[in-house]
């Protein structure tokens, strides 16, 4: 019986990819607090002084990790205050982002359709961007990464290259359990 809520969601999940949707409702009831850690483990690479963009915001973790004369700017898909930019980066236009000098992306990107895309705009104003990314050889199983809700599965290499297309550097690259964290800086 255990297989049958996988399959549901693994179906859903191609379905998902097919349409390039979102999943809404998995964001909505979004627990973060599994993933403070890997957050902790993310904000030294922001530095002092900068102003953040953190896709996938939710509770604003982040937040509580940078130092207090950084600027912080939330961003989720989700509405969840006044403060929050709203973007959905699965949008087929995707709006301006707001100025700023890091981005970061936690457990986001595994969910976006379009990845190149997505670096490509931020690499337009964005100098440096804090991402972590479940690589294909973190979690090999496409049957596990469609029933977790994601809808892509590059390998480091691949993920590395799509941001070194877009013009990054890699500057770091460090592990979060079976996760990758990777620090990618446009050249000066």
């Amino acid at each position: 019986m255990r297989q049958y809520p996988q399959f549901v969601r693994v179906a859903q999940t191609v379905i998902r990819k097919w349409s390039r949707g979102s999943d809404r409702r998995r964001w909505e009831a979004w627990d973060a607090q599994r993933y403070a850690s890997r957050t902790a483990q993310m904000a030294p690479h922001v530095g002092q002084g900068k102003t953040v963009l953190e896709f996938g915001a939710a509770d604003r973790l982040m937040e509580q990790h940078l130092s207090p004369c950084c600027t912080y700017i939330p961003s989720d898909f989700i509405d969840r205050g006044p403060d929050y930019f709203v973007c959905n980066l699965n949008d087929p236009v995707l709006p301006e982002f707001p100025r700023c000098d890091v981005v970061v992306i936690a457990g986001v990107l595994e969910y976006i359709h379009d990845v190149p895309r997505v670096a490509n705009k931020l690499s337009r104003n964005v100098p440096r961007i804090v991402v972590s990314y479940c690589t294909k050889e973190g979690y090999p199983s496409l049957w596990f990464r469609r029933g977790c809700g994601q809808v892509n599965e590059y390998s480091e290499a691949q993920f590395v290259a799509i941001f070194e297309n877009a013009g990054y550097q890699c500057l770091s690259r460090e592990s979060w359990t079976q996760q990758r964290i990777f620090v990618f800086q446009l050249p000066e």
